[in-house]
């Protein structure tokens, strides 16, 4: 199966390259060589010896965080949810409130941790973070077979939420790369060997679609990974996940507002 092109891209994207579908126009338009597989580095191997992990400090009260991820319109349930499993806190980064995304091992430990501002654009990982471990929203039922897969833990939230929104009848983990590396996909389908379905909802640009394609013929070519369906979903709406769940959220908004009355003229 190939990726999924949604009916904005063709309406709203002029540019046309003779004998090429879309992702091969892309790739060719902006010199990357996405068509080369080459096999995921073993994720088993540790990474260089560096200095102790030292995540932020969290803060007693996690307001500003609840209040940021709601107006993305993450579900106060999923919130609470991660909070309770110790990976999502509030800390400061030079005074300014933050999240804080936590990733542990089998045994708890914390081995990775990203920082994003909730009021302003920081991003980033703190040092000696392993990216093995990336942020992750496990399946209700431990034994899943099923993962979704996203750039970031934002759009795994998203996901979430729009899960309980609707209703989905879907039961599996969300891991977040933290980017478009697939060093956390591989070593988190090592840790769990009964996953027998992946579904990539990177984001819908050229970098996103670029990556998606390259993790899904990279996990092909890989005999470790060969057992494995994997599909690529792009957002229909906007470019992440978290839109997706804002246009939904705007379009609730919309059919629960009272009708416009308009007003009388007297004569």
């Amino acid at each position: 199966m190939g990726v999924e092109q949604p009916k904005h891209w063709r309406a709203v994207c002029p540019i046309k390259v003779w004998g090429l579908g879309f992702v091969e126009a892309v790739e060719s338009l902006i010199g990357e060589g996405a068509r080369e597989v080459s096999p995921i580095q073993s994720s088993v191997q540790p990474p260089p010896e560096k200095r102790p992990l030292s995540p932020p400090e969290p803060l007693r009260f996690a307001t500003s965080v609840v209040s940021y991820l709601q107006r993305r319109g993450v579900h106060p349930d999923v919130i609470g949810r991660c909070f309770r499993a110790g990976t999502l806190y509030e800390s400061r980064y030079k005074g300014v409130p933050m999240c804080v995304f936590v990733g542990r091992d089998e045994s708890g430990k914390v081995r990775f941790a990203c920082m994003r501002g909730t009021a302003d654009d920081l991003k980033r990982d703190e040092p000696s973070s392993d990216k093995r471990y990336s942020f992750c929203i496990p399946a209700k039922n431990p034994k899943s077979r099923h993962l979704a897969v996203f750039e970031g833990p934002v759009d795994a939230l998203s996901h979430a939420t729009l899960q309980r929104r609707k209703g989905w009848e879907w039961d599996g983990h969300r891991l977040s790369l933290g980017g478009t590396s697939p060093v956390a996909l591989a070593a988190f389908l090592e840790r769990n060997p009964q996953i027998r379905r992946v579904i990539l909802h990177l984001d819908n640009d050229a970098p996103g679609i670029i990556a998606a394609r390259r993790i899904k013929a990279t996990l092909a070519a890989d005999k470790r990974f060969r057992h494995l369906r994997v599909s690529v979903r792009l957002p229909r709406v906007g470019n992440d996940y978290n839109e997706v769940l804002l246009h939904a959220v705007r379009q609730e908004r919309e059919r629960k507002a009272p009708p416009r009355r308009e007003a009388g003229v007297a004569l």
